[in-house]
């Protein structure tokens, strides 16, 4: 069987102004464009190899209230998988789940008429390719709290999971390494541990960007790169069979291009972006994903609108920061009053370290001891 998961459908870089139309989609350097290019080649590998079995674990977007052009692009996925005789196992993730609901709820409809499209919402077994598996999805607040009522996750897998060799599931092994993208997000998820699950052989995860395995844990990563600091992570998908006694398991690298992300920094003080030639810019950066952070003297230096057409030409602006010197935005009359009462170094901060190339995990670290640091200065000042 095929584990894959992590799509995360609708995030900020899929934002394309294009007619939806999936062959033009497919063209325009674009997230979703490597996402669709992506799942077609999961469902082609699957049909090629003869594996007529594909589990998602978790996370097909990224919000739980996703755009409806989204879900299109997912359902018509589905019925590819359906008219090809694959069956399609999803399970929620914690970026579906909202309190009492999921954005995955509309798959309950195939629960009724599709024999091959399965929405696992709960904490159950169920067995494929004569695998007996421990389905351990992110589940919404209140069926969590349901669970908990009756004694925990532990106690459920304790009367349903004790056959299961493998778990399948949307949670934070212990000892993996978070991607940064989803460091804040890691602790709204589960944790995997497996001294909670005798008797799991292998437990397959999603959540974890970065593909990892360790000891008896597998995490797939996500499909395709979900922030600039995945760029350089392998990305593909987890196939598990059970050939003896024995579960084994390989990590597929897809054939797929990305598009490629690039990280543009420009000073408006040394460099006229206006003043490049075409032929220059159109050859650095087309059919890329840009994040676009201009350095300035002031804020009215930045007219983003007209950065974001220059660069939009060639390829796609899916983020933009201005880093403005603050201390030279003062008018006159503020210069004798105190600095740390006139200007906002925490808001400063906050906008230095959003342009520092370094993880979300440290940049969290280095603002919350950054923001303590200035609150202790401030108040020394005014003892």
């Amino acid at each position: 069987m095929i584990i894959c998961g992590d799509f995360h459908l609708g995030k900020v870089q899929d934002c394309i102004s294009v007619p939806f139309e999936m062959s033009e989609i497919t063209t325009v350097p674009s997230r979703i464009a490597d996402s669709i290019k992506r799942l077609d080649e999961i469902r082609k590998w699957a049909l090629h190899n003869n594996d007529k079995n594909i589990v998602i674990d978790g996370d097909v977007f990224d919000s739980n209230s996703p755009d409806p052009f989204v879900i299109m692009i997912f359902h018509d996925w589905l019925k590819r998988c359906e008219h090809d005789e694959i069956s399609v196992w999803v399970l929620p993730g914690n970026h579906d789940c909202g309190t009492s609901f999921h954005s995955l709820m509309f798959l309950k409809v195939y629960n009724y008429y599709s024999k091959y499209i399965r929405l696992i919402f709960t904490h159950q077994q169920v067995t494929i390719d004569d695998i007996k598996i421990w389905m351990f999805p992110h589940l919404y607040k209140t069926l969590q709290e349901s669970i908990d009522s009756v004694g925990g996750f532990k106690e459920v897998y304790k009367k349903a999971g004790k056959q299961c060799s493998l778990l399948i599931g949307h949670a934070h092994p212990k000892g993996a390494k978070n991607s940064s993208d989803i460091e804040i997000e890691a602790g709204n998820a589960q944790e995997y541990r497996g001294e909670d699950f005798p008797g799991i052989e292998l437990a397959v995860l999603g959540h974890i960007h970065k593909p990892q395995n360790f000891q008896d844990v597998v995490t797939t990563g996500s499909i395709v790169t979900c922030s600039f600091d995945e760029a350089k992570n392998e990305k593909g998908f987890v196939v598990v069979d059970k050939p003896g006694k024995k579960l084994r398991w390989k990590r597929i690298l897809f054939e797929t291009p990305e598009t490629n992300y690039q990280h543009l920094k420009i000073n408006l003080q040394k460099t006229d972006i206006f003043g490049i030639s075409k032929d220059k810019l159109k050859s650095a950066i087309t059919g890329k994903l840009l994040k676009v952070t201009v350095y300035a003297e002031t804020s009215t230096q930045v007219d983003e609108s007209k950065i974001r057409k220059l660069f939009n030409q060639y390829g796609n602006v899916v983020r933009f920061e201005k880093i403005v010197n603050r201390l030279n935005e003062r008018s006159e009359e503020d210069t004798s009053t105190d600095d740390f009462e006139s200007v906002d170094y925490t808001k400063a901060l906050s906008d230095w370290l959003k342009a520092q190339d370094i993880s979300k995990d440290k940049k969290l670290l280095a603002y919350k001891l950054g923001k303590r640091v200035i609150k202790e200065i401030q108040d020394a000042s005014r003892a």
